[in-house]
């Protein structure tokens, strides 16, 4: 009969949750140089251009870039309005200045957001089942075809879906607080959850709010007061989510007028 050491039976599991993620990005990713290979075309060269863009913009000429005119000439292209998000592409700065590769830049983001992902969704499950099955439960959120199939150009999805776990826990948290003390903190870190992942992405609204639906439920049977504390986590929300989303909305706008005059 082999012994296996205690020490050496705890790290069994986390080997293999990482080992079966490496697997998964080695099989699926498919890109043999990250400096000059990108996952996919389509909207991967938006992104491309973009995080161009931006860089040229800001750290060359030191200019917000907010429209592009030479794009629809003659009304332009109001960046706001793309559904990659500016704050996707000041995110990608650093790593674009110190990589100077576009394609890296967004290559980088893009594994960050899996491997972000993953390790959120098991830190969720953990919450929930034992090491083993969150390892799974993690690998199949990380592989399930709406989260992976996102690598062929929608940055802004993948790192929405990194974050979206880390607002179902804090909501988990918050549905079991045995005090209103510990009720309020959950709620805080809900909001600045959900605030993060709607500057990722305008369908983190949605999202959110069916997270946040669930938890409401789940204190159906709590003091009202309790339940009021939910209020707090839209508020941080959408306290931290209003420049991105006042700049798709204006974008949205000066759009509409640019299309009514073309």
């Amino acid at each position: 009969r082999v012994t296996i050491p205690p020490r050496l039976r705890a790290l069994l599991p986390h080997a293999f949750g990482w080992t079966a993620l490496a697997i998964c990005l080695g099989l699926g990713w498919g890109v043999s140089d990250p400096r000059t290979r990108i996952p996919n075309y389509s909207d991967v060269l938006e992104a491309l251009w973009g995080i161009n863009l931006y860089y040229t913009r800001i750290i060359g000429l030191g200019q917000w870039p907010t429209l592009d005119p030479n794009i629809w000439h003659p009304g332009g292209l109001w960046l706001g309005s793309l559904g990659v998000a500016p704050s996707i592409f000041l995110v990608a700065l650093p790593i674009r200045a110190l990589t100077g590769n576009a394609a890296l830049t967004y290559n980088t983001l893009t594994l960050a957001a899996l491997i972000g992902g993953w390790a959120a969704a098991y830190r969720l499950s953990r919450d929930l089942v034992g090491v083993w099955p969150a390892y799974v439960a993690a690998l199949l959120y990380t592989i399930v075809p709406f989260h992976w199939e996102r690598v062929n150009g929608h940055i802004n999805i993948n790192l929405a879906l990194a974050f979206l776990p880390w607002m179902a826990l804090a909501a988990l948290r918050w549905a079991r607080a045995g005090d209103r003390r510990s009720a309020i903190k959950a709620a805080v870190w809900m909001g600045v959850a959900w605030g993060v992942v709607i500057t990722f992405s305008l369908y983190a609204i949605w999202w959110g709010s069916l997270i946040a639906a669930c938890a409401g439920i789940a204190a159906l049977r709590r003091p009202w007061r309790w339940t009021l504390t939910l209020i707090l986590a839209a508020v941080v929300g959408l306290g931290i989510a209003a420049p991105s989303l006042a700049t798709f909305f204006v974008s949205g706008r000066a759009m509409a007028q640019v299309g009514d005059r073309m």
